[in-house]
């Protein structure tokens, strides 16, 4: 969907190539409007003639647009619905995001100006939590996964690369950590995806080690060969030995850099993360073999 997302840091509205807005939800038969802190943005009047037309209803994800003349907040304005304000929560922003993210990816726009805090103060939603959620959503929707794919199937289209940035700090810091938390969603996601003949168990160590090399926070021990018969993981080291590809164990170790207790427990969770599945003794016949490159997913997970 995207080439890349990140959040800028600078807030010149000026250097905007579009700008997200949010109306609520009006009674029937009203026309939706701008709350008073968005009302600025109007500089001529474009935004309030587009509230007027049938299209923008306010409901939450609907989409209408506004092109302010020179002087105005960017060349593109786009009114997003946020449903009805006593209904708004900030797991909204997800799906609200999701509908924005989709006609980001058709506009080309590269630059991109998020004004949503005052429908927020309207609200009373938390706004670091609301822009989390939007971060999550156009994060999540910005997945891709064409590594694998032949020059045939690929279209040619170029995928715009985004810097989204917030007229609020607290939603701006909410925002970027949405990102990454779907980065996070969307590695997992790649690896799933990647079919068994690449996935190959020391693949997927090498993914973690790959990802562990970046974050400090983070180690890994990849266990193997004899290593799995002296760690007591026969099972691992049995099942795996009907394969040409060597087995292993992988633990992945969280150790925070900043507020870590030397005495606290550990929390442990455990992925199964079998890279194909053809069933054991009762072999799967083949087109029930497709989905099994997914038995890997709770490892992928993890």
């Amino acid at each position: 969907m995207f080439e890349s997302l990140r959040v800028g840091a600078a807030r010149s509205r000026g250097s905007l190539d579009a700008i997200i807005v949010g109306v609520f939800q009006p009674d029937k038969g009203a026309t939706p409007s701008l709350d008073p802190d968005t009302t600025g943005l109007d500089t001529d009047g474009a935004i309030q003639a587009a509230l007027g037309r049938k299209d923008c209803t306010g409901e939450s994800g609907n989409l209408c647009e506004a092109f302010p003349g020179e002087g105005g907040p960017a060349p593109r304005v786009i009114i997003v619905g946020l449903g009805q304000q006593s209904a708004l929560s900030p797991g909204a922003f997800r799906n609200i995001a999701a509908s924005v993210g989709r006609r980001l990816a058709s506009t080309g726009d590269a630059t991109v100006g998020v004004a949503l805090d005052g429908p927020l103060l309207l609200a009373g939603v938390d706004r670091a939590r609301a822009g989390q959620a939007f971060g999550e959503g156009i994060g999540i929707l910005g997945f891709n996964f064409d590594e694998y794919r032949g020059a045939v199937s690929k279209n040619g289209k170029t995928r715009p690369a985004i810097t989204l940035r917030a007229r609020d700090k607290a939603f701006e810091k909410g925002m970027a950590r949405g990102l990454g938390m779907a980065e996070s969603v969307n590695v997992s996601r790649r690896c799933s995806a990647t079919p068994p003949n690449i996935a190959t168990p020391m693949w997927m160590a090498r993914e973690a080690q790959r990802m562990a090399k970046d974050n400090p926070s983070l180690s890994v021990t990849v266990i193997r060969g004899d290593a799995l018969l002296r760690e007591k993981l026969a099972g691992i080291a049995t099942v795996g030995r009907a394969s040409e590809n060597e087995p292993c164990l992988i633990r992945i170790a969280y150790t925070p850099t900043k507020g870590a207790k030397s005495k606290q427990k550990p929390a442990v969770l455990i992925g199964k993360t079998i890279t194909y599945d053809t069933g054991g003794l009762s072999l799967k016949i083949n087109n029930s073999m497709r989905g099994m490159k997914g038995d890997k997913d709770g490892g992928c997970a993890v």
